[in-house]
């Protein structure tokens, strides 16, 4: 299921597969919520019309967001615009036909009043920052204007002063959630930028190391070097060198399992991590991935990989597959390059 994969993570966004998560939890909670909802006021005979319409749409919205994101996670901004789309206008409609009626005949806030703070939480939580005040200023300025227009007519000074404190609120807390949605992103920022590569933006040696380990079962390893690299740098700079790493990153990027891993490994060298794949298997992948970056041609040149491919035997460290699949790249480079070759 494409809900909790790596595949579709966004480099604007490092929070990407947080947010995925957290809206799939936000859906679950507001079926629940709107379910029961509707049957205690239902049963209740307090149901007004806002309720026993809107509740079950709301509900039948989330559950169709729930298997949207289950068969395609890159959806999540189509699934949370109707969602929020929804549960905002069931809240701006019940503010008008159950906020104002209250306040009137008993100068309280009433009980739904509770939940409208939750639409601006839920934004800040699976939307971006940006999308999420810009949603949220005119989910709160759309409250405003209704409450000017109902109490148009004339206002007490207890009546004026529930209505500023539930504003004020709302918007305090509106403050509050975008100041810490940015330190969220800073700090997201900040652990992204340690564990990957600044030239090409695959991960680093460290961060490819600690994946390796944590990998359970069969695995394969390819580790890929640029063929006459060198020759590259000194005829054309190293400027252009760094070009060459970064196209030939994004092909093999472009083009490897979606399940993979894949790091600059140092230099011109790269590591890919091929869970559940054999050796055999993985010495295919290998080679396709090579005629993959020489019909690309990064720069705009001929550019050939070497590629050494080991697989994980049990009961043996990762440095030992490690150093078995660096054993198979040295033997083709020794043997002619631009192809792949399987150390067992």
């Amino acid at each position: 299921m494409a809900l909790f994969s790596n595949r579709f993570d966004r480099a604007d966004d490092p929070l990407f597969p947080f947010r995925v998560r957290a809206t799939f939890i936000l859906l679950s909670l507001a079926v629940l919520a709107s379910i029961t909802s509707w049957l205690i006021l239902l049963r209740g005979g307090t149901i007004n019309a806002t309720d026993l319409y809107l509740l079950p749409i709301i509900a039948v919205i989330g559950v169709a967001g729930m298997v949207w994101l289950a068969l395609d996670s890159r959806r999540v901004g189509a699934v949370l615009a109707v969602w929020l789309g929804a549960v905002a206008t069931y809240e701006l409609l019940d503010l008008h036909g159950s906020f104002v009626v209250v306040m009137r005949a008993t100068n309280l806030l009433g009980y739904g009043t509770v939940w409208f703070m939750v639409v601006t939480i839920a934004a800040f939580i699976a939307l971006p920052p940006r999308r999420a005040l810009l949603f949220s200023l005119g989910y709160n300025a759309l409250a405003v204007v209704i409450n000017v227009a109902a109490f148009s007519s004339g206002i007490r000074g207890d009546q004026f002063n529930g209505v500023l404190q539930f504003h004020a609120a709302n918007i305090a807390a509106l403050v509050v959630l975008w100041a810490l949605s940015q330190l969220q992103m800073r700090y997201a920022q900040v652990e992204r930028l340690s564990s990957v590569d600044s030239l090409t933006g695959l991960l680093n040696r460290r961060s490819f190391q600690t994946r390796l380990i944590r990998t359970e079962g069969v695995y394969s390893v390819v580790m890929f070097d640029i063929d006459f690299f060198k020759r590259v740098n000194d005829t054309h700079g190293h400027a252009f060198g760094d070009l060459v790493l970064r196209e030939v990153a994004a092909t093999l990027t472009n083009h490897a399992p979606p399940d993979s891993s894949l790091a600059r490994w140092g230099g011109e060298e790269f590591m890919l991590l091929l869970p559940g794949v054999s050796a055999l298997d993985a010495r295919v992948k290998a080679a396709q991935l090579c005629e993959a970056v020489l019909s690309a041609r990064p720069g705009g040149t001929e550019i050939t990989l070497s590629a050494g491919v080991a697989q994980y035997k049990s009961g043996e460290q990762s440095d030992a597959t490690l150093e078995r699949a660096d054993e198979a790249l040295y033997r083709v480079k020794n043997t002619g390059r631009n192809r792949a070759t399987v150390i067992e």
